[in-house]
């Protein structure tokens, strides 16, 4: 008989360094472009993404919390929290200052939306609004939020 630990293989701070290693070494490979939509409508923001089966991907990092919902597709995803297989139809509250890295398994069709009272702004603009790159930067941002409170 083998034993069962409940425990998992590396620590949150482990597997963000591991996602961010990925995301250098993907970057330098090929880069595929994917096609983003997005829609504004009475105060929110939607972005969809399309990802092919086979496309390896990470995320950058939300400023706050945002909803996600998988249409299409299946997706081996991997968090601080560790792996996971996310297939749609899904919908979840995708909370702040998460990094994913994921293999898309079968086309996906990605939706977040936000809160959003401007006006209709570009994707790099809405991007740069709404995320981050690096853990460094989102520490950065949340210590210019507190100090406006």
């Amino acid at each position: 008989m083998g034993i069962a630990i409940n425990q998992p293989l590396y620590s949150p701070q482990e597997l963000r360094d591991r996602i961010v290693r990925f995301e250098e070494t993907i970057l330098q490979g090929e880069q595929v472009e994917l096609p983003v939509e997005q829609w504004f409508c009475n105060g929110t923001y939607v972005r969809q993404i399309t990802i092919p089966a086979g496309v390896m991907i990470t995320g950058k990092i939300h400023k706050h919390p945002c909803l996600s919902v998988v249409l299409t597709g299946r997706m081996e995803v991997i968090t601080d929290e560790g792996p996971r297989v996310i297939q749609a139809p899904l919908v979840y509250e995708s909370p702040a200052g998460v990094k994913r890295a994921g293999r898309c398994l079968e086309d996906c069709r990605w939706l977040t939306i936000h809160p959003w009272d401007g006006e209709p702004q570009s994707e790099a603009f809405m991007a740069d609004a709404l995320t981050v790159d690096t853990f460094e930067q989102l520490e950065q941002f949340q210590q210019e939020q507190i100090q406006c409170q």
